[in-house]
């Protein structure tokens, strides 16, 4: 949890997102903790036409 304290861990997530979706889509997101899997999930709020969001991300518990 160290590294999302570093701006560039922050910057790694949008990285491949345009400066539109960062004032948009990705403004606001859920963060959901497993704690039995140690898994952490990342997903924007903001969905496409199938219901699916925008961004998402899976952090590894193990990189940590």
């Amino acid at each position: 949890m160290k590294d999302l304290e570093k701006p560039s861990t922050i910057d790694a997530l949008w990285e491949d997102a345009s400066q539109e979706s960062k004032n948009t889509a990705l403004r606001k997101f859920t963060v959901d903790f497993d704690l039995d899997s140690k898994e952490i999930k990342i997903q924007t709020k903001a969905t496409d036409a199938d219901g699916k969001p925008l961004f998402d991300w899976k952090l590894d518990p193990e990189a940590m």
